[in-house]
């Protein structure tokens, strides 16, 4: 089975909720008043009350729901229309008219009521056709996140989720781990320093290593790291410098990298952090060329790490992207990508080369995806998504292919992943069922 169980799509991660999260944190922990500016705010960030409710049954379509493109109508009520191995039998009197006839009215109460902006049924905002094929093999059950929650798959095929808010808005130190052969979450021990806005990382020895967010106190420079085999949490050195909303990297010798983030509401850090798991302890690494969040930091096939885009002001966002030599620790300008974007992911391809798709540009969500390719320095541009989001996260398919998942934009909770096919640049979409994570404090565990 393709080991896709750590599909996870972040419900209720608001933008504007983080940003007020962020912002009342810090509020609590410096005092003071609230800035104007949100931290974690791209310009036109979805307002808050604009999401359906979570318990809106028609933000997740059932597989086989929505109609391909190349099909119009709403399927008519049984026995209304002809069989199409029938094409020229008469329908009877008061029936629709054949599928092929796009006007045709159906039968009242043959179709499923037609979807509203906002509900959440992406399929028929953005005209998804025919679903992408070739994808049996997935799990058919995508576990949906609470807020800010965030997660990992370890090696063994678990998903490992820790960290986020809780319902009163405060860090949350909760963690979980799925095991998708029973279907069961267990609650684990809590975090030490319960934070949002952090990183996870699974070490090379298959330890997770959590790293800075945002604490009771503020932003923190704590880490720790959890053992699954002891099913308990250890302290993990000290940070030089205390960050959130950053960016974590496993370099090829074992090591994490994390680099930028913010360092409170208003200000971007060019700061490169490096994590030593033989040692336990932290360094300070040379730093970016430019402050940024809401990045990314993708590890190439020849050992160096590709930082590209993210926000370097809380108004701005950009295409440039820099390399980082950690066996050297050097920076270098590196090309920059055909257009500006923040809050996107990026996934190093079988072949080398790196995909990048969603986020925020200068004025809409991203729906052109770019390829950059290290033997020549290069990016190009490739197939445009069906609908661009942001916060998406992605998944390299054994066969070759991307998952992306999750994300929102405009208000909508997206349902439904993209799957993008180097072979052909083009992309398609999957039917994944949704199951949420559990909150803190849910009993109903293994």
């Amino acid at each position: 089975m393709i080991p896709l169980h750590g599909l996870i799509e972040i419900r209720d991660l608001k933008l504007w909720m983080l940003s007020f999260v962020l912002g009342a944190v810090l509020l609590a922990a410096c005092g003071g008043s609230t800035p104007a500016e949100p931290a974690m705010t791209p310009t036109t960030a979805p307002t808050p009350g604009s999401v359906a409710p979570a318990a809106e049954p028609t933000m997740t379509p059932t597989p086989g729901s929505v109609a391909p493109a190349a099909e119009p109508t709403m399927t008519p009520t049984p026995g209304s229309v002809e069989p199409a191995a029938e094409p020229t039998a008469a329908p009877t009197p008061g029936s629709v008219e054949p599928a092929a006839e796009p006007t045709a009215a159906p039968t009242p109460g043959s179709e499923e009521p037609a979807p509203t902006p906002g509900a959440g049924n992406e399929a028929a905002l953005f005209n998804i056709p025919a679903r992408a094929e070739g994808l049996e093999g997935l799990t058919d059950s995508v576990v949906e996140t609470n807020i800010a929650q965030v997660s990992v798959t370890l090696p063994d095929g678990r998903v490992f989720v820790a960290g986020g808010v809780g319902e009163d808005l405060s860090p949350s130190g909760a963690s979980y781990v799925l095991t998708p052969a029973t279907g069961k979450w267990k609650a684990l021990p809590p975090m030490i320093t319960p934070r949002v806005l952090h990183t996870i990382t699974v070490l090379a020895d298959g330890e997770v290593l959590a790293s800075g967010g945002v604490s009771v106190d503020g932003p923190t420079n704590t880490a720790e790291v959890f053992v699954p085999d002891l099913g308990s949490w250890r302290r993990a050195g000290t940070m030089p410098h205390a960050v959130g909303s950053h960016s974590a990297t496993l370099l090829v010798d074992g090591r994490v990298l994390v680099s930028g983030g913010q360092s409170d509401r208003n200000t971007r850090v060019a700061y490169l952090q490096i994590y030593d798991p033989q040692s336990g302890s932290w360094s300070e690494a040379a730093e970016m060329m430019e402050a940024r969040t809401a990045h990314t930091a993708t590890l190439l096939p020849d050992g160096r790490v590709l930082i590209a885009g993210g926000a370097p002001t809380p108004d701005t966002v950009t295409e440039s992207a820099e390399l980082f030599d950690a066996a050297a620790n050097t920076t270098a300008p590196g090309p920059g990508m055909n257009s500006p974007r923040a809050y996107h992911t990026a996934t190093v391809l079988k072949d080398g080369t790196m995909l990048v798709s969603g986020g925020y540009g200068e004025s809409d969500f991203a729906k052109e995806a770019e390829i950059y390719d290290p033997s020549t320095g290069e990016w190009s541009r490739t197939g445009e998504m069906y609908f661009g989001a942001v916060l998406l996260r992605s998944e390299l398919l054994p066969d070759g292919r991307v998952i992306t998942y999750g994300g929102s934009r405009e208000g909508l909770e997206l349902t439904i992943p993209q799957v993008y096919d180097p072979s052909t640049r083009s992309w398609g979409v999957a039917d994944l069922r949704l199951e949420r994570a559990p909150r803190a404090g849910d009993v109903d565990l293994e």
